[in-house]
Order: C-alpha cells, then sequence, then structure tokens
C-alpha cells in the first residue's frame, strides 16, 4: 500500500462520513433514529408517533437508509426499519451529552437565555 491509496481512503472515509453526519443533520431524522433505538417501527407507526405526514415519514427514512444510518425488512406489505448498528446510537449519545454538559455550564454561568438557538 502507498500513499496514494491511503489518501484515497482516507478521503472516501471522510466523504462516508459527511454523507452520514448530513443525514443526521435534520431534528426529524434525529428524532427518528431515537424512536427506533429500541425496536423497529413501520413507516405509518414513525408517522403517528412523531406527527409527521406519512411521506415526510417515508422520505426522512429513504434519506437515513442511504446513507446507512437504517436497515429495513419487509414482512408482508410492511416494511419495518430499525437502525443499522449500535454505532449510530453512541453518536447521537455522545452529541446529546455535550449539549448537555454545555448547557449546564452555560446556566452555571448565569447565561441560560444565550441556550435559544434563533
Amino acid at each position: 500500500m502507498n500513499m496514494n491509496d491511503i489518501t484515497l481512503m482516507n478521503e472516501e472515509m471522510y466523504r462516508l462520513m459527511a454523507q452520514r453526519f448530513k443525514a443526521m443533520a435534520e431534528p426529524a431524522r434525529l428524532m427518528i433514529l431515537q424512536l427506533l433505538k429500541d425496536h423497529e417501527l413501520t413507516v405509518g407507526e414513525i408517522a403517528e408517533l412523531t406527527g409527521m405526514k406519512h411521506g415526510t415519514a417515508s422520505a426522512n427514512l429513504v434519506a437515513l437508509a442511504k446513507a446507512g444510518l437504517v436497515t429495513s425488512r419487509r414482512e408482508g406489505t410492511r416494511m419495518y426499519y430499525r437502525v443499522s448498528s449500535e454505532m449510530v446510537l453512541k453518536i447521537c449519545d455522545i452529541a446529546c451529552d455535550c449539549i448537555r454538559q454545555e448547557i449546564e455550564e452555560m446556566v452555571k454561568m448565569g447565561m441560560g437565555d444565550s441556550m435559544i438557538v434563533k
């Protein structure tokens, strides 16, 4: 393996990482990932639990699947979706922990009002 091979592997890895983070950059998709944390759900169930329209939930699932974050299986006429890897959930948990920590620090410093993103 030469330096060009290593560079190409790194570039591809970074491209795939960016693709996954881009797919996770929507609050609705993060909500879906959390719903799929403990069990499989259908598009209809996800739509009902989130208040999304069926088409919106479906489009978000397609984006998550395209990025490799969720997988699906067919059972009769229904498609069941699940998180593709425990690592996806770990990424979400780490991000949430960081945000919680930042909020706690801001509250301690009396800057609780600046937590609201406009």
